[in-house]
């Protein structure tokens, strides 16, 4: 075995030292570490070019997909990033850094990472990297006209308009898709909220008139 400089081996008969099994940990973790530098540098300088590799994935494949080096949560979000950046899916970057692809996709969307080249699922299908993480902004509601008058009435506060909204969730949680807890609820639980929610409703608008 060869050992790199100031290197020593520990012979397993002997009870290492307090000292010796930190520095141990110390190392370990230092390698981990440098590990994944070297491979943030490695996307962001394309080395399998000038390697010979047709792509990033042949040269992960051949030098370090038996390894299994997990990597830490904060220098998971740059490194998504890099990889996003030539292309790889949420599910090839889930592989490689050894998470689950909710926390790869949990890390571009809080992080608001876009890619810069087209992307290609396990079917063939290429779609841009990049697209909008940003969920879509529903549409203003259709003013409040009186029948009668044709007046536009004034529109609910935010509060009371927030506070229906609930009543609504809580009415039919099943079909809104809303919060678990919301879920678990018994239909009991639901219908004393509800009837607190729509009683202070009644306050406010009491109040405001």
């Amino acid at each position: 075995m060869t050992l790199a400089p100031n290197e020593e081996v520990v012979d397993a008969e002997i009870v290492p030292t307090k000292m010796e099994a930190v520095a141990s940990i110390e190392r370990a973790i230092e390698h981990a570490e440098g590990f994944w530098r070297e491979i943030l540098w490695q996307v962001q300088n394309r080395i399998w070019e000038q390697l010979g590799y047709d792509s990033f994935d042949a040269l992960w494949e051949h030098r370090y997909s038996r390894l299994g080096v997990r990597i830490s949560r904060d220098e998971r979000p740059e490194l998504v990033a890099a990889l996003r950046s030539i292309g790889q899916t949420q599910q090839e970057i889930a592989e490689k850094v050894g998470v689950h692809v909710n926390t790869v996709a949990n890390d571009i969307s809080t992080h608001k990472i876009v890619g810069s080249e087209s992307i290609t699922n396990s079917r063939g299908q290429a779609r841009p990297a990049s697209y909008s993480t940003e969920p879509k902004s529903e549409p203003d509601p259709p003013p409040n006209v009186d029948p009668d008058t044709g007046e536009i009435k004034d529109s609910p506060s935010p509060r009371d308009s927030m506070a229906v909204a609930l009543i609504n969730d809580l009415r039919g949680p099943w079909r809104r898709g809303i919060t678990s807890t919301a879920r678990k609820m018994t239909a009991t639980e639901r219908r004393l909220i509800i009837d607190a929610l729509e009683n202070t409703l009644k306050e406010l608008k009491e109040i405001q008139s």
